[in-house]
């Protein structure tokens, strides 16, 4: 599994006008409108962005009993349950980071020239 992911071509992190879509550690897209707030953090080199949710958008809400018994663990360890992986990317990640907020409390309307900006200076 893990050379397939070395060898996958596809982009891990897509953001548009709607939210932003990690294939690595979420399935759908992360609507803009439910992002609280985003912090950095590392561990062992390893960069991530965690994106803090309302509760009743974590994704544990919607698994089994277990899952749900888990989901505070992260928590302990200055983690979310939404986390965003940065190590296999070439990013800055403040920069990235910076956008995600402003994108999360920018307008709807505004989001997309917002968006063109970000994505012209790459």
């Amino acid at each position: 599994m893990g050379v397939y992911h070395l060898l996958d071509r596809r982009p891990q992190i897509i953001l548009n006008e709607a939210g932003i879509f990690d294939r690595m550690a979420h399935k759908v897209f992360i609507n803009w409108n439910i992002i609280e707030d985003a912090y950095l953090v590392q561990v062992h080199g390893q960069k991530f962005i965690c994106l803090v949710v309302p509760p009743e958008w974590e994704p544990s809400r919607k698994q089994g009993k277990l899952a749900q018994t888990l989901a505070p663990i992260p928590k302990h360890l200055g983690f979310q349950e939404l986390n965003i992986s940065l190590c296999q990317i070439n990013v800055d990640e403040v920069r990235l980071l910076e956008f995600i907020l402003l994108m999360s409390k920018a307008n709807p309307k505004v989001r997309v020239p917002l968006l063109e900006d970000f994505t012209k200076s790459f």
